[in-house]
């Protein structure tokens, strides 16, 4: 599956994702980068990784397919996010 370039992907959109700590994130444009859910030592938090196109050392995110809108803005710090990408399944990899 080929990667999505940066310029097409779209902001607010849920992507499956290939990346250190993601399987998929929600878009945003201000950054380029992507927000999902990651784990680390049992804890369990949203986590954002950017565009591959962003270039070294921090594009280290590859988006495979567009999956849907997402209802809610790609903040961090948003506990309705981290409860949709957990219920549509989309949480840890």
């Amino acid at each position: 599956m080929d990667t999505i370039p940066l310029l097409q992907c779209k902001h607010g959109y849920l992507y499956r994702v290939s990346s250190r700590n993601l399987i998929a994130g929600v878009f945003n444009e201000k950054n380029g980068g992507f927000t999902g859910v990651r784990e680390k030592f049992g804890h369990e938090y949203l986590f954002t990784e950017y565009h591959f196109d962003n270039g070294p050392p921090f594009g280290t995110t590859y988006p495979k397919q567009e999956l849907e809108k997402c209802p809610f803005e790609p903040d961090e710090n948003s506990k309705e996010l981290h409860d949709w990408m957990i219920e549509k399944g989309y949480g840890l990899v």
